[in-house]
Order: C-alpha cells, then sequence, then structure tokens
C-alpha cells in the first residue's frame, strides 16, 4: 500500500497523528477574540439570555428574561466599523417567564422555536411574531435543539433539557412530547442535536453527565463521557456542566462547567474523549 493511500486511509479511520491534531486545535482555540466592531440594539429593556444565529448567517435571534424576543439582521455588519444594529423585529411577553432558548427552523427562517421556565415550548411565526403551537412539558425547560438535517424522520423534532432531570423529544407535527430520555441525576441544563447522526442526541445537566442518546434506541443513552476516561465513572465536569456546542463538521463536542474549565470531546470514535483544555471558562 503506497502511503498516500495509507495516510487517506488513516484519516478515513480518524486515526492521524493526535499531536498534529491537538496543536491545530489548540492553536484555534487560543485565537479566539470577542468583537469590538458590532453592537446589537434590542427595544427589551431586560437583559438577553440566550441567542441563535440562522444557518445562513442572516439574522440573529435574542431572547431576554422578561419573555421578550428580538431578531436582528446581523449579515450587513461591516468587519472594519462599528455597528449599531436594531432590531428588526420584537415581541415582548412571548412567555410569561424568561425565555431560557431560542432556536431557528433549520429549513425556514420564517419560523423559530422557544423554551422558558414556564414549562413550555413554542413554535412561533417569524413574519407575525406570533404563537402558532405550544407543546407543555413537566419541569422547566432550560435548552432546545433541533436537527439540523433538511429531510428525514427527525426534521421536526425538537429536544429539550428540562428541570425534572430529563431531555424531552418533542414532535412538531403532533404537538406533543413523543419521548422522553432518562439518565441524568439533576437538572438537564443544555442539548444539541448532532451534525453528523440526525438520531443522536447530546446532553449536559446539573449532575456533571454528559450523555450522548440515539432516540431510536429502547435504552436511549449511548454513553457518559468522563474527564479521566475511566471505566465505570460517569463524570465530564466537576459540578454542574453550563453550556454544550459542537464544531460545524460535528467532529468535536465543547463543553464549559461551573468548575471553570472548558473541555473538547471526540464524537466519532465513537464518542471517545479527546482533548481537555485547561483555560479557564466563566461559570454561566
Amino acid at each position: 500500500m503506497s502511503n498516500v493511500t495509507m495516510l487517506l486511509l488513516q484519516r478515513s479511520l480518524a486515526l492521524q497523528d493526535p499531536t498534529f491534531a491537538h496543536t491545530v486545535r489548540s492553536n484555534l482555540t487560543l485565537s479566539f477574540d470577542l468583537s469590538g466592531n458590532s453592537e446589537l440594539q434590542s427595544k427589551s429593556r431586560h437583559p438577553s439570555c440566550c441567542l441563535d444565529l440562522d444557518g445562513s448567517g442572516e439574522f440573529l435571534i435574542s431572547g431576554d428574561n422578561g419573555g421578550g424576543v428580538s431578531i436582528h439582521e446581523v449579515h450587513k455588519i461591516q468587519p472594519s466599523a462599528t455597528n449599531l444594529v436594531p432590531s428588526l423585529r420584537h415581541k415582548r411577553k412571548l412567555h410569561k417567564f424568561s425565555i431560557s432558548s431560542v432556536t431557528w427552523y433549520p429549513m425556514d427562517t420564517g419560523v423559530f422555536v422557544t423554551g422558558s421556565t414556564d414549562k413550555l415550548v413554542k413554535v412561533c411565526d417569524t413574519n407575525e411574531m406570533a404563537v402558532v403551537d405550544r407543546i407543555r412539558l413537566q419541569g422547566h425547560v432550560y435548552d432546545t435543539s433541533m436537527s439540523h438535517r433538511t429531510s428525514g424522520k427527525t426534521t421536526n423534532l425538537v429536544a429539550a433539557a428540562c428541570s425534572d432531570n430529563r431531555v424531552a423529544i418533542c414532535d412538531l407535527r403532533t404537538g406533543a412530547a413523543t419521548q422522553v430520555l432518562r439518565g441524568h441525576e439533576a437538572a438537564v441544563n443544555c442539548v444539541a442535536w448532532s451534525h453528523r447522526n440526525s438520531y443522536a442526541v447530546m446532553s449536559g445537566g446539573r449532575d456533571g453527565r454528559l450523555v450522548a442518546w440515539d432516540i431510536r434506541r429502547a435504552r436511549s443513552a449511548v454513553c457518559y463521557f468522563d474527564q479521566e476516561n475511566r471505566e465505570g465513572e460517569e463524570k465530564a465536569h466537576n459540578g454542574a456542566i453550563t453550556s454544550l456546542s459542537q464544531t460545524q463538521d460535528g467532529l468535536f463536542v465543547l463543553t464549559t462547567g461551573q468548575d471553570k474549565q472548558l473541555r473538547c470531546w471526540d464524537e466519532i470514535s465513537p464518542f471517545q474523549f479527546s482533548l481537555q483544555l485547561s483555560r479557564s471558562a466563566p461559570a454561566a
């Protein structure tokens, strides 16, 4: 087998040099910085709690702790200039209590989904800024996520992280929670649908657990991540997990926790720990 063929095979099997991969990821992480050029102006007098940018990068939606929602047109921002971006649309009191999550419908910015501590997941019309449907859950909703696939059986499913230690899978077609994922021992703070597998969901909880789920399985939990890769241990963080996100290609999962750690996890081989970044991260 030629060297080129061997290299391509190793890359396809995710066996490339881990030292090189570590260096590249570390350099990218250390280059992160905040933009000082743009400020989003909201009509709400309440602080924003959550944000979501649509897939095209044109519209940013924010939810505030007064139950309101604002939409900003951000694709016109000039990187080299100082920008003050006003709200394109604003709706007061979309929820009775604080909005904890806003999510664009992946295929159409005419629809967005919100979650709130009033125990409701709401589906909303962007143009009318009105509620189309609502799904009541058993616990406070702390986060929501939708599959990024534009077709398939999971297109209309919403995963909701709840205070009752569970992740609820809601079907927008029926307007109800159709499945419940159990495996956390405390409230679930955050949830994310996998970018690589349309049936895979990740969740992080106040119990420090990071869980991978396959919603097709009766026992939905695929595995629990552990910060030291120990057998029988299930702690991704020493304390609550406060945020969860993925890289665009879906290869890696990033988490922050109340232990002030930012950690990076490998999602493809399968769901194995890849890299811990020891930079301090603020607890949310």
